[in-house]
């Protein structure tokens, strides 16, 4: 197996996603800081504490909180204390059904396009492949593992 030459065409095609995804931020005039929150939140089944928004949407806790603070002059969002889950108001929530959906059926039709097959498998490997990449990102280098 070549991993090296399917090592280049799976970092060219993440990096061609990164690059997709960043384009839809910039059409919406939104930072990507504030887009990936409100996403976040607009996903999200339950609020999340701004604790919670760094640790899943990969952002440092002072991005995070620099981003809520211009979504909630917005006011888009509510919050009871500052270390309480974040929920949407009605207004945020109307916002970010405006500014999701798209995307969201873009993704949809992709998936769709693909097939149910190849689109289970798909996303069935890339998992894969994401839990196996962070399972070895946490075990020490050989040169380390020798010396203990």
């Amino acid at each position: 197996m070549d991993t090296t030459s399917l090592n280049s065409r799976l970092g060219l095609a993440i990096n061609t996603t990164d690059l997709a995804y960043r384009e839809l931020v910039l059409k919406t005039g939104l930072s990507e800081s504030v887009y990936w929150t409100l996403y976040m939140l607009w996903s999200s089944p339950v609020p999340l504490t701004a604790t919670q928004l760094a640790k899943y949407s990969g952002q440092c806790k002072q991005t995070v909180s620099s981003a809520l603070h211009r979504i909630r002059s917005g006011g888009y969002v509510c919050q009871d204390s500052p270390r309480s889950p974040i929920s949407l108001t009605s207004e945020g929530r109307t916002f970010c059904d405006r500014l999701f959906t798209p995307t969201l059926h873009l993704e949809l039709s992709v998936l769709e396009e693909m097939g149910e097959e190849k689109a289970e498998t798909f996303v069935s490997l890339f998992s894969q492949y994401v839990s196996i990449f962070e399972s070895r990102m946490k075990q020490p280098e050989p040169a380390e593992r020798s010396h203990t």
